[in-house]
């Protein structure tokens, strides 16, 4: 049984998809992701740059409960500011649900500034099921502060 757990997290590490530049995806059932994303890959000692969590899926809207997630472990930000929204849309006409989770990050120092993997737990109302997704580590270069 530990054999089959372990070959299931390897091959998932490998497989999982790549990060986009400023997208993370994680692997998921079929019918619901979860992105992550950084307003921008460099920012200056001065200003902020905001972490994105969003979580969406096709059909049912009642079909998942996702739980409020933690703020995210951060090395060279601070955490100013979060926010959690829902709004539901039409995509090919498909109702679609949205979660989404923003923090405010404002860099502590010039350097490399680290974004941690989330964890995001759901409920699959349908089977009653508890599950979670994870984020990959994102990171976002702080450089010179601009002119005031």
């Amino acid at each position: 049984m530990n054999r089959k757990i372990a070959l299931f997290f390897i091959f998932s590490m490998l497989f999982s998809p790549m990060a986009h530049a400023q997208d993370s995806l994680s692997t998921a059932p079929p019918d619901i992701r979860v992105i992550a994303r950084v307003s921008t890959k460099e920012v200056p000692l001065n200003r902020s740059v905001i972490f994105t969590v969003q979580v969406e899926w096709a059909g049912d809207l009642a079909r998942y409960e996702i739980s409020e997630i933690e703020n995210p472990e951060v090395r060279n930000f601070k955490i100013m500011s979060n926010s959690s929204a829902d709004r539901r849309e039409m995509e090919n006409n498909v109702q679609k649900a949205v979660k989404t989770f923003e923090f405010g990050l404002a860099p502590e120092e010039l350097g490399m500034g680290y974004i941690e993997g989330v964890i995001i737990k759901y409920l699959d109302v349908e089977t009653g099921d508890g599950k979670h997704l994870i984020t990959n580590r994102l990171e976002v270069k702080v450089v010179d502060p601009l002119p005031e």
